[in-house]
């Protein structure tokens, strides 16, 4: 399924729409509408508030055409759509990127370490005897490690428009937009433990974006990039 897009449709000319029931939508002009515009494997998805209720309407896209995921046009004509109106539309996707942010985050890291057992036998004749075994045994050490991150914001814009089938006049149109952030990190130092500072040996592990990460004597360290 796709994202779900919310936003207000503006109606310019009063009409009645039909839900998925096959009961009338009637849409006053002069007003606005909360409404929702999205896809599910493709088909196209229209929901307006009235009143307070959810009214899904009831639409169908031509033979072979797709609701596009984030960026793409759809044209329906209304002999097609199930609805009295043409609908012609845009989404629009955009991703901008902030600044580089340099943080510090926690870190696990495997280790090994000697553990041994002292067994005191004792014998028949009350003779006792002490025997130490030991073994390597591995352990999950926490520590911190430097990243550098950054925000990469997501969004998609869509534009419709309801038609007159005869005129090509508008008679109504939703504008909506939907938005989602996640971190990005793109450089990765290696992990400190026992709160010994951070492990500046090497370079750690980066997503490639940086080509120099160079080190002052107090542990901090500037980027330079190269691309």
């Amino acid at each position: 399924s796709g994202c779900n897009i919310d936003g207000v449709l503006s109606v310019s000319q009063s009409i009645n729409l039909v839900d998925k029931k096959g009961k009338l939508v009637p849409l006053q002009a002069g007003r606005t509408y909360k409404a929702e515009v999205g896809s599910d494997d493709g088909k196209l998805e229209f929901n307006i508030k009235i009143n307070g209720k959810e009214r899904k309407l009831k639409l169908r896209l031509p033979y072979g055409q797709k609701m596009p995921k984030q960026n793409g046009t759809i044209a329906i004509a209304a002999a097609e759509s199930g609805q009295p109106v043409d609908i012609v539309g845009r989404l629009r996707t955009d991703k901008d990127a902030s600044n580089d942010i340099l943080g510090v985050e926690a870190c696990s890291k495997q280790s090994y370490q000697k553990v041994c057992q002292k067994v005191i036998t004792t014998d028949a004749q009350g003779n006792t005897t002490a025997t130490v075994t030991c073994s390597t045994q591995p352990v999950l050490l926490q520590g911190k490690q430097k990243i550098v991150y950054h925000y990469l914001t997501t969004t998609t814009r869509a534009a419709i428009l309801l038609l007159d089938p005869v005129s090509k006049a508008e008679v109504a149109n939703f504008k909506g937009q939907e938005s989602s952030t996640q971190t990005i990190v793109t450089f990765r130092g290696n992990c400190r433990v026992n709160g010994g500072g951070y492990d500046y040996d090497d370079h750690g592990s980066h997503g490639g974006h940086y080509e120099n990460v160079d080190y002052d004597d107090d542990g901090d360290f500037s980027i330079s990039d190269n691309d």
